[in-house]
């Protein structure tokens, strides 16, 4: 690939600018884009030490201020100290909360300037009034008293028009990556879950469809807990909860994936399965007033089920679907986890409303008939 400003700085600074882009599984133009906010940030010197010309007290690759500097656990002292290669750990921990989101040039710069504009159309305007435009009043390309997204990144864009001219570009080859176009693997947290929830999941169905018959909801729902906590451990190889929990806090990659990819952890499922389970009490009150006379759309000796139970499956169905369809034909490796994360939710969901739609709210509705 061709990098921009590629040849303005070391080899050692070209691989960790890649290796943050594969970190957030970023393509090869956010390799160009970053270098272009960089170059310039940094006035063109992708200098360390460079202090920002206006006295912000703003300082390195990405004009870091005292209190952005602070949130990330260094002072602008300290960043100005370091070499540009290790600075760059730091624009990599400065990016992450964004990296999910940009899509464009302008994207990358606004996670500099003005974070809450990423994902913003281009004529989204940015400063129109106030002191916050008249100090930017110099990106005001038409005079117009407005300052665009468009506007802001104009000369971050002839940066990047610049770094991609034949002086300027290095020719670099992405870690792990060979000249010839090649469909990715997953990665290994993906591969992971695949290899292990899964299975996990499928063989407690029998388990989790029997603690959801159970009469006590606050019993049943302790005890799902528990299962789902079993499964979580099993899945991550641990010895128990606190063992997982190391894991990840201890292991950079997987610390990575799980937060920038999936955000997948074991709060996020304990509530939905404490939402899952908290359907059953509007679906015990909602047959304590069933009509009888209600028709079904399909009435055989194996299936009833009426027109909600029908969207429900097929919303199921279609999500389950689309997943599957991203995880095996996108290259990106965040959009795959984030489409198996959906896929194990809409499975997972499937199997518990089914349980308890046809166990406790079937048995309701037949005492509200008089079956007996």
């Amino acid at each position: 690939m061709q990098l921009a400003w590629g040849a303005r700085v070391s080899e050692a600074f070209r691989q960790r600018v890649l290796a943050i882009c594969d970190t957030f599984g970023w393509s090869d133009a956010h390799a160009s884009w970053l270098m272009a906010c960089m170059h310039f940030e940094s006035g063109g010197t992708f200098s360390p030490a460079v202090a920002n010309a206006a006295g912000s007290g703003a300082v390195g690759l990405i004009q870091f201020m005292p209190r952005t500097a602070e949130g990330l656990g260094t002072r602008t002292a300290q960043l100005g100290g370091m070499t540009a290669v290790e600075q760059l750990d730091y624009v990599e921990k400065y990016f992450r909360p964004y990296a999910r989101r940009i899509a464009s040039l302008s994207d990358m710069y606004m996670a500099i300037l003005l974070p809450r504009a990423i994902g913003d159309h281009e004529d989204a305007a940015l400063f129109s009034d106030g002191a916050a435009y008249r100090q930017n009043a110099a990106l005001d390309r038409n005079t117009d008293g407005k300052i665009t997204k468009a506007e802001a990144t104009y000369r971050v864009q002839t940066s990047l028009d610049m770094g991609l001219r034949p002086e300027n570009i290095a020719e670099v080859t992405r870690p792990g990556t060979t000249q010839h176009t090649e469909e990715p693997a997953m990665d290994p947290l993906s591969t992971s879950i695949v290899t292990t929830a899964i299975p996990a999941l499928w063989s407690a169905i029998p388990e989790i469809a029997a603690i959801f018959k159970k009469p006590d909801v606050a019993a049943r729902n302790v005890e799902a807990v528990q299962k789902v906590g079993q499964i979580l451990i099993d899945s991550t190889a641990a010895a128990n909860a606190q063992d997982a929990i190391t894991k990840v806090q201890t292991d950079k990659a997987a610390a990575t994936a799980a937060n920038d990819a999936l955000r997948l952890n074991r709060a996020d499922l304990m509530d939905m399965l404490e939402r899952t389970a908290a359907i059953e009490d509007k679906r015990v009150a909602d047959a304590r007033v069933f009509n009888v006379g209600e028709p079904l759309l399909i009435d055989t000796p194996w299936i009833k089920a009426k027109f909600v139970h029908i969207v429900s499956i097929l919303l199921i169905l279609f999500g389950g679907i689309a997943a599957g369809y991203v995880i095996g034909t996108s290259n990106d490796k965040s959009e795959r986890a984030m489409a198996l994360q959906t896929l194990l939710v809409v499975g997972f969901a499937g199997v518990a409303t089914f349980w308890l739609g046809s166990s406790r709210s079937s048995q309701v509705k037949d005492e509200v008939r008089g079956v007996k």
